[in-house]
């Protein structure tokens, strides 16, 4: 960074990885460059105040996106931001999956290895970041951001460190942004997976960590595997909330009587959140199939229809799935009685799972 960076997590943790994230911030700072740093205030319910000390200390502003506001909103848990992104100069950005913490070098007791996926890009969809960044840096503090470039950058950025540009980012194509949350006049994120099944003709292949899904999104994939397309999701075997494990085993049973591969990720924790249509486009992001991120979280995914990009992704999940053993993909059909009774209560909270 070389002016500015902004950066936005919905959890970031003060340990190991949290603190190696801390010092590239105040070392930035320190250098005179400008550092702004969003979190979310529920996410980061356990970030200690030393941390944010330290960080605020060195210069870094550190604020929380709080949708407590206010004497009416005190007890208020949902409408989360959960997006997770980075903005260097406006001209390079990061988004993903990504949390800050420990758990991403495999230190967890339960998870030896957190499966993540992120997206780094180039040029102008990094404005397009830094503007989602804005906005919600608007809202949690009403201030602008005075030292943001808006203009489409020219040659002169460009040419400011092709080095790195290059590294970061080689091929070049086309990429939009999906950004979504519960002030949308329609549910955006729903019309995201709804449009991706709709223009899939050959494969369409989904990795979330939480499988809880609306009926919009349902009929989507029904229609599309009733169409001869690929339909295949991937969830993670292990989970860190159970009461969304157990709801999606009934999403599993009732996508597999549909004729839709469920598969569960064996290898740890699986955290990503990926969709791939055909050839064509890659979405990567914060956004989990769960009705959550559907209406309640402020999330975003990045969409690329680059082939070479897509290729990656396509082999990605190849590697993932080739990970899922056939045990694993009748899971659902052969829990015990009390689990299936559990997941017959635990869907009853699916408009909040």
């Amino acid at each position: 960074a070389q002016e500015y960076v902004y950066a936005q997590f919905y959890i970031i943790r003060d340990d190991e990885i949290g603190n190696r994230f801390a010092d590239a911030l105040c070392e930035r700072a320190k250098a005179g460059k400008t550092v702004r740093l969003l979190y979310d205030e529920v996410g980061c319910l356990g970030l200690s105040s030393d941390y944010l000390k330290r960080l605020r200390v060195a210069g870094v502003e550190a604020r929380a996106f709080n949708t407590r506001q206010g004497w009416t909103n005190r007890f208020q848990i949902n409408f989360r931001n959960h997006r997770k992104l980075l903005v260097v100069d406006g001209t390079r950005t990061i988004v993903g999956g990504f949390n800050i913490g420990d758990e991403y070098a495999g230190k967890l007791s339960w998870a030896s290895h957190w499966r993540d996926t992120a997206i780094a890009a180039a040029g102008p969809v990094a404005r397009k970041v830094q503007a989602v960044f804005a906005a919600d840096y608007y809202w949690a503090t009403r201030r602008d951001l005075p030292e943001a470039h808006w203009g489409t950058p020219n040659e002169e950025d460009e040419d400011t460190d092709k080095g790195a540009e290059t590294q970061l980012c080689p091929p070049k194509g086309l990429a939009a942004l999906c950004a979504t949350g519960p002030a949308d006049e329609f549910s955006r994120a729903t019309m995201m997976f709804a449009a991706a099944a709709a223009e899939a003709e050959e494969r369409l292949w989904i990795s979330t960590p939480y499988l809880v899904p609306d009926e919009i999104s349902i009929n989507a994939l029904t229609m599309a595997r009733a169409r001869g397309v690929d339909v295949r999701l991937l969830i993670p075997e292990k989970a860190d909330h159970w009461l969304v494990k157990l709801a999606g085993y009934y999403y599993e049973e009732m996508f597999e009587a549909l004729g839709i591969s469920v598969c569960r990720y064996p290898g740890g924790f699986l955290h990503q959140k990926c969709v791939l249509v055909d050839d064509d486009l890659a979405l990567i992001g914060s956004t989990n199939l769960d009705n959550r991120s559907l209406y309640l979280n402020f999330e975003l995914m990045l969409a690329v229809a680059e082939p070479k990009m897509v290729e990656q992704v396509a082999e990605m999940l190849k590697r993932d799935f080739s990970a899922v053993s056939a045990e694993s993909r009748s899971s659902a059909r052969l829990l015990s009685w009390y689990v299936r009774i559990g997941t017959v209560i635990a869907r009853l909270f699916s408009p909040v799972l």
